[in-house]
């Protein structure tokens, strides 16, 4: 049961800074799921049992590359 609480809270929290995100700049959710997005990738490598350096930094430097192209129109 412990668990689901903790998951309860952290989806609580993520929720409000989401719509708060939302609300106070345009540009505040794109920052917000990029932070997420790259906290998911490293989990995921993690997962993966990528546990040298050389593949997880890169990786996930890649991956912000990606998302900071996106951002300029």
């Amino acid at each position: 049961m412990n668990n689901l609480v903790q998951r309860i809270l952290t989806a609580l929290l993520a929720g409000s800074v989401a719509v708060s995100a939302v609300f106070f700049h345009p540009i505040g959710l794109w920052v917000f799921c990029t932070i997420v997005g790259m906290v998911g990738l490293w989990e995921f490598l993690s997962v993966m049992d990528v546990r040298d350096n050389r593949y997880r930094i890169p990786v996930a430097l890649a991956a912000l590359a990606f998302w900071l192209m996106h951002l300029a129109p």
